[in-house]
């Protein structure tokens, strides 16, 4: 186990203006699984590779246990990387597989595969030791790929989208294999992914990336309730938080322009914006439907039954001004496509954000 720490690290690829990473402070606790989170370009991948050697850092740092590690070869880093693509050899068996590097290393034949029995048993591969890649599901592929990484015991481990070539029951059971396991042995893990979803359920904390910028680490707890700033307000949570711009009016947020909806925000508030309008947000669990007339007018475009919830997809206002706006309801209490309705809105549930940066406002009366 170790710590990692990233200090005004930045990569820039040649021919770009723009540095793909950008001054990222961050710090990886020993034993914690960090997951980056980011659209395709976040640059997440890039800080993954930085960490590994396989990109320069162009200024700044990066450290590994208090080692510096910026100039080190990859090699010299004492990390295992895992891709998408499982790059099995596919003229060995999976026991081969596990332990080809082991046998690099001219380690006994004897402790070889006893390490490949203990970390088979620990990634229920053990039915499969005898079998060719080809043979194997695409999870046991996945599964294989990571247990070769582990096999060598580095300091840290390094995930770029490992779960991307998977369907989604795959997805879900090697998510938690994958979990499970890092918290078994405690590793210090980072791992890459566009999916918010797995970002959610999988990491101590997340790192959310845009454009080369760190916007917000922090629990997916934290994250969910308290997102710093609009990006992350829409990037994180299933569905995501409802966005909509409200115009100003003395302390006052006015949200709809049939029902207009009156939000108290107070003068501080009004003070940091650069304009007369303020975007509000809400999630779909914090609002309800109600009657037309009470609350925000809206349509009921579509409903998305899930089974265990609903979701009623919504188009809020007239004309130019209109907003979707998606409602959680009951299951199989959701108003039939077309229908007119309300959205009542809680204030206390409402997040402030500043339109034209994105950064997160609050209240003071």
């Amino acid at each position: 186990m170790a710590s990692v720490e990233y200090v005004e690290a930045s990569h820039r690829y040649p021919g770009n203006r723009k540095p793909a990473v950008d001054k990222l402070n961050l710090s990886v606790e020993s034993g914690e699984f960090m997951v980056l989170l980011g659209a395709s370009g976040s640059g997440k991948t890039t800080a993954l590779r930085m960490l590994a050697g396989l990109e320069t850092v162009e200024s700044g740092s990066i450290h590994i246990d208090g080692r510096d590690v910026t100039d080190l070869e990859p090699g010299e880093r004492d990390i295992a990387m895992v891709f998408q693509s499982y790059a099995l050899y596919p003229q060995m068996t999976v026991a081969e597989n596990l332990g080809f590097r082991l046998t690099l290393t001219g380690a006994p034949h004897s402790a070889v595969a006893r390490r490949v029995r203990r970390m088979a048993a620990q990634l229920d591969l053990t039915p499969t030791l005898e079998r060719l890649p080809r043979t194997l599901s695409g999870g046991e592929q996945q599964r294989v790929a990571m247990g070769r990484a582990m096999m060598r015991e580095p300091q840290v481990y390094l995930m770029d989208e490992p779960l991307g070539a998977l369907d989604a029951k795959l997805r879900a059971e090697v998510r938690g294999q994958i979990s499970n396991l890092q918290r078994r042995l405690g590793t210090t893990m980072l791992y890459v992914t566009h999916d918010q979803t797995e970002a959610m359920t999988m990491g101590d904390r997340i790192a959310v990336l845009r454009d080369g910028i760190l916007l917000q680490c922090d629990s997916p707890r934290v994250l969910y309730d308290n997102p710093s700033n609009a990006y992350v307000a829409g990037f994180v949570g299933s569905p995501p938080m409802n966005l909509l711009s409200a115009r100003v009016e003395h302390d006052w947020a006015l949200l709809g322009d049939v029902d207009v909806v009156e939000l108290p925000i107070g003068r501080r508030m009004v003070s940091e914006l650069a304009g007369p309008e303020v975007t509000v947000g809400f999630r779909p669990d914090k609002v309800r439907l109600a009657p037309p007339g009470k609350g925000l007018f809206a349509h009921v475009e579509q409903v998305e039954n899930l089974g265990y919830v609903t979701y009623a997809h919504c188009n809020a206002g007239l004309g130019d001004r209109r907003r979707d706006v998606i409602v959680r309801c009951e299951p199989g209490r959701a108003p039939n496509p077309g229908t007119a309705v309300g959205i009542s809105v809680d204030p206390s549930e409402i997040h402030y954000f500043e339109p034209t940066t994105g950064r997160r406002l609050y209240a003071t009366r």
